[in-house]
């Protein structure tokens, strides 16, 4: 059975209306919205400017602990090259001892004698080990005085020699690797005075 219609059922349904802000409230918000994306792009910036800083920092930290890294390792390298010198300094003068007694128990005839040839193997050894150890004497008679090499202990006027020459050596000079140890204690020549020259 079909049913009629009625005026009722005729009637469609109104979807419900929206509840509609009034514009002031709507753009309230829209500021609002503006005002927290504002803060978040200043806080985007401040979060990458501290980003930055950071990153920047820690470059020149790795930079600075490669620095101290290149540092340390150039000074325990020294520090192994140069390691004998205290005691190569203290047995020098042992050294020194040892060739004066030579030169002066050396025999004008030429004869040798046991007790010296002891005494000169034994400085052999000596100089043998220093040089094992890249320390080793320099020559300074016939070349020029040099303060970085040289102590003059005197100066004497020379014919022989031009002006500030080492002429005479007392005690050697040693260097180790490239590390002068001792300087070379020397007579230096100078020219003689005006007033012996017109005698």
């Amino acid at each position: 059975m079909v049913k009629s219609t009625t005026e009722k059922d005729k009637k469609t349904v109104k979807p419900k209306a929206k509840k509609t802000q009034p514009k002031s409230a709507v753009n309230k918000q829209i500021v609002k919205l503006e005002e927290k994306i504002s803060a978040m792009e200043e806080q985007i910036v401040q979060i990458t400017e501290e980003r930055e800083k950071s990153r920047e920092n820690n470059i020149r930290l790795l930079a600075e602990f490669d620095n101290y890294k290149r540092r340390t390792s150039g000074e325990k390298s020294r520090l192994l090259k140069y390691s004998c010198e205290g005691i190569a300094v203290a047995l020098l003068p042992v050294l020194d001892d040892l060739e004066r007694t030579i030169s002066a128990s050396e025999n004008p005839e030429g004869k040798s004698s046991p007790l010296l040839d002891g005494i000169m193997m034994v400085r052999d050894k000596f100089n043998k080990l220093l040089k094992e150890n890249g320390i080793e004497p320099f020559e300074s008679v016939d070349q020029s005085f040099d303060p970085e090499r040289h102590e003059a202990l005197m100066s004497q006027e020379s014919d022989d020699y031009p002006e500030n020459t080492v002429i005479q050596e007392f005690e050697k000079g040693y260097v180790y690797h490239d590390r002068i140890i001792r300087h070379a204690k020397v007579i230096v020549s100078k020219p003689k005075s005006v007033s012996e020259e017109k005698n």
